[in-house]
């Protein structure tokens, strides 16, 4: 279960953090970059179009000053920048050999336009950089703590310090200038503006604001430059992927559990333990396979199950004909029998003989059409035709009986889809039982059934019936009636077997009840769908 635990994790996982890592393949940087540069390029392409206009009429010498003369029209920084001073990769160098607008996605972005015939590239920030948004950012404040300190005596400045503090909800004191180290750049910066800012080692932003007293410098400390610390970001991040990982546990633990307990029972039910079942959950996600297995697992048992029944019954069919042929052929073997005794036992062979041949050719039959159904050869032909050929010869091979045929208006003259020998074996099996036990009247029928898609195809006869209690028992192979009593000229139990393999063959079922004669009733009935046939005569 941990492998496979651990496989998701890995599957889930892996892909989000490679999505959220900020390395150069990362999709979503990728994908932002296309979407921006497509975005600056539509609009600052004119832009550059007139700066490089402006520049073509002046000497390369005045670009620079040119530039910064635009620079204080534009909300972004504009600078005049060589190519040689720039980080570029092969493909940027190419763009700008071609004066293609180049993108370039970091903080902040800009925009690199090459001026023709020159080594010169105008360089376009879209976005602020950290010192000005962080100027933009407080320069409101730091105006007003200044108008604070002008108006309040230089000797209550500790006072409104303490009066300050608690409204800003960040440390102000009040230090020597003497005490701070400005570098050269800062120096600069100090002069031009009203204040300047470092971080702390915190990465928390502080101010140093000018104040009247030139010797004193007011200093605020540990302001939040962003909303969120690493700190914050790698605990909801660690949170949420705790929290996913327990949700993945407990939904693989049930999973890994429901099939350890398949595999447990599929092994056993390999090993010949067919009665073992798949007790699954049906709100387990393999509650479906559960289902299949344990109706595939049904059907292997009855099958086994069937076939150690055929086993046995063939088994004891061959031993009678079997036993009476052997004592046929050591009656034989007697010299004091005389001729017409000799004649009877070598009759007895034969019929023997024949019987087996009978039950051999039955037992194959049974076995064809209990397999798959890879000899099945479907075709449309319409039944009542083939039906009444059927009757045409059976009123020929017994005279002595009345056949007859009776077919529903709706099925005269209709394509029907089945399997001819298939079904030309189960009616024949169906009239010829019916011509062993009828005395005088046979009945066919065939008719659809109403408020359905089926048809039926009946043989009644007017015999001695079948008791209900065997109605379904009979269609077993070596079922007969009678407590099953069998001898050489009622055949062995298998007409009837074949005759409800055929029909589950076609999809249908085969059952048997009492006839309005009297005597017994068969019925097979199988799911149709049905064609007009044009009667060609």
């Amino acid at each position: 279960m941990f492998r496979s635990f651990a496989g998701l994790w890995l599957l889930v996982f892996v892909p989000l953090f490679l999505l959220l890592y900020p390395f150069k393949y990362n999709p979503i940087h990728i994908f932002n970059e296309t979407i921006e540069k497509k975005r600056y390029v539509h609009l600052y392409s004119g832009t550059f179009s007139l700066i490089e206009q402006q520049l073509s009429h002046i000497p390369q010498t005045k670009w620079q000053n040119q530039i910064s003369i635009l620079a204080t029209h534009f909300g972004y920084a504009l600078s005049l920048k060589s190519i040689d001073t720039l980080t570029l990769s092969e493909n940027q160098k190419e763009a700008l050999s071609r004066h293609d607008i180049v993108f370039i996605n970091a903080e902040p972005e800009f925009l690199l336009k090459r001026i023709p015939h020159s080594q010169m590239v105008v360089s376009l920030d879209v976005d602020l950089t950290q010192e000005e948004d962080i100027s933009r950012a407080t320069s409101g404040a730091i105006f007003l703590l200044q108008q604070a300190f002008i108006k309040t005596p230089q000797a209550q400045w500790t006072k409104l310090i303490q009066q300050l503090t608690p409204r800003f909800n960040f440390n102000l004191r009040l230090v020597p200038a003497q005490s701070i180290q400005f570098s050269s750049k800062e120096l600069r910066q100090w002069s031009e503006q009203r204040g300047i800012w470092r971080f702390n080692t915190e990465q928390q932003l502080v101010l140093y604001i000018r104040l009247p007293n030139k010797n004193t410098i007011l200093v605020a400390e540990s302001l939040p430059y962003s909303s969120i610390s690493p700190t914050t970001v790698f605990i909801l991040i660690l949170i949420f992927v705790l929290f996913i990982s327990v949700s993945m546990f407990f939904w693989i633990y049930p999973l890994w559990r429901a099939l350890a307990r398949f595999s447990h029972v599929a092994t056993k039910f390999g090993t010949g333990q067919l009665s073992l079942r798949a007790p699954i959950p049906h709100i387990s996600i393999v509650a479906k396979l559960s289902v299949v297995f344990n109706q595939m697992a049904q059907r292997i048992e009855d099958s086994v199950k069937g076939q150690r029944t055929l086993t046995n019954a063939i088994a004891h069919d061959f031993r009678q004909p079997l036993y009476r042929m052997k004592f046929a052929f050591e009656m034989l073997n007697d010299t004091s029998l005389s001729d017409h005794e000799h004649s009877r036992y070598r009759q007895s062979i034969e019929n023997n003989m024949q019987e087996l041949d009978h039950l051999i050719h039955q037992t194959l039959q049974l076995s064809r059409y209990s397999s798959n159904n890879e000899h099945i050869r479907f075709s449309e032909h319409p039944l009542d035709r083939f039906l009444r050929k059927e009757c045409d010869q059976v009123s020929l091979e017994y005279p002595s009986l009345s056949v007859s045929l009776t077919v529903s208006p709706e099925m005269q003259s209709r394509l029907i889809r089945f399997d001819p020998t298939a079904m030309r074996r189960a009616v024949n099996n169906l009239i010829s039982n019916a011509c062993r036990y009828a005395q005088t009247t046979i009945e066919i029928k065939l008719y659809a059934v109403h408020k359905s898609s089926d048809l039926r195809i009946e043989v009644c006869d007017d015999g001695p019936g079948i008791p209900p209690k065997q109605h379904q028992t009979i269609f077993e192979p070596f079922r007969q009636l009678e407590d099953e009593q069998r001898d050489q000229h009622s055949g062995h139990g298998l007409g009837l077997a074949i005759v409800a393999q055929i029909a589950r063959w076609h999809g249908g079922s085969a059952y048997a009840t009492e006839a309005a004669t009297g005597g017994a009733r068969f019925v097979i009935q199988l799911p149709v769908q049905q064609k007009n046939c044009q009667d060609p005569s």
